[in-house]
C-alpha cells in the first residue's frame, strides 16, 4: 500500500538475472531495460458513509468521531480484500483486481503466476494438496518470508491431517490476526472467494503479489451544519 496523487506507474524487473563475476577493467553489458515491465496504478473511489445522530455525538463517552472514523477505515480495507479475492475483475477495470483471476490471464500480462490451488472437492483438501503447494511456492523462496496461507473455510484445513496423523493446522506464535499456522505459515481468513474459480486456499507474499494506490488526499469528513444535516439533527461521517 502507497500513497500516489492519481494514477502513477511502478517498474518491475521480469528477469530475476543473477550477477556475475566481472574480470578486473571488463565491461559491464546493461540489458536490463528487456526485463523491465511497467505497471499501472488506476485509481478508483472506495465510499463509505455513516449517519450519527446529533445527540450521540455530543453525549458519546467514547469519542464517537474517532470510533466512526476506525469503522470508516475498517470498512475500506474490507472493500479493497473483497475486490482482490471475489468483487474484482481480471483487469481492474471496473474496480480493483481480482488477483484470482488475473492469475488465469496469459503469462506476458503478469508480472508473476501465483500457485492457487483447486481443491478436488469444494469441501475437501488434503495434506499432499497443500504440500504440493508449499513445493511450488517454496521455487521462489524469497517470498517465503511474509508469505500467508488465505482461506474462506478455516473448516477445510481443521481437518486435515499428515502422513503422521496430525492435525495440520496448528496454534502455536500465531501472529496477530491469524488463526493458526500451515506447514509454519500464518493463515488469514478472508469473506470468500471467486464463485466461479472456487479455491480452497491461495498461498501468496502479499507485499510481493498486490498493489494498492491510496490518493494523497484520502480522508475521513464529517458532514454537518448544512440544511438537511440540521433538519434531521445528524451528521453524516463519509469515508
Amino acid at each position: 500500500v502507497f500513497q500516489a496523487k492519481g494514477a502513477t506507474k511502478l517498474i518491475v524487473d521480469m528477469g530475476n538475472t543473477a550477477a556475475t563475476v566481472i574480470a578486473e577493467n571488463a565491461s559491464v553489458v546493461a540489458a536490463d531495460p528487456a526485463n523491465f515491465k511497467e505497471v499501472a496504478f488506476r485509481q478508483k473511489r472506495f465510499a463509505s458513509a455513516i449517519e450519527v445522530s446529533r445527540d450521540a455525538s455530543d453525549n458519546s463517552a467514547i469519542g464517537l468521531d474517532g470510533h466512526v472514523t476506525k469503522i470508516l477505515a475498517d470498512r475500506i480495507v474490507r472493500g479493497i480484500e473483497n475486490h482482490m479475492f471475489n468483487a474484482g475483475d481480471a483487469a481492474g477495470t471496473a474496480g480493483l483486481q481480482n488477483i484470482l483471476l488475473h492469475n488465469s490471464l496469459a503469462a506476458n500480462l503478469k508480472v508473476e503466476d501465483i500457485f492457487v490451488k483447486t481443491a478436488a472437492s469444494a469441501t475437501v483438501v488434503t495434506f499432499q494438496e497443500l504440500f504440493d503447494t508449499y513445493v511450488n511456492f517454496a521455487k521462489q523462496p524469497e517470498h517465503l518470508a511474509g508469505a500467508v496461507w488465505v482461506v474462506e473455510d478455516i473448516t477445510k484445513l481443521a481437518t486435515v491431517k499428515d502422513s503422521a496423523n496430525n492435525s495440520v493446522l496448528t496454534f502455536n506464535d500465531v501472529p496477530a490476526g491469524a488463526v493458526g499456522r500451515v506447514l509454519g505459515v500464518p493463515v488469514f481468513k478472508t469473506g470468500a472467494f471467486t464463485a466461479g474459480q472456487k479455491v480452497a486456499t491461495v498461498l501468496i507474499n502479499p507485499s510481493h503479489a498486490y498493489g494498492v494506490s491510496i490518493a494523497e488526499n484520502a480522508k475521513v469528513q464529517s458532514i454537518k451544519g448544512d440544511t438537511l444535516s440540521e433538519l434531521k439533527q445528524m451528521s453524516t461521517f463519509l469515508g
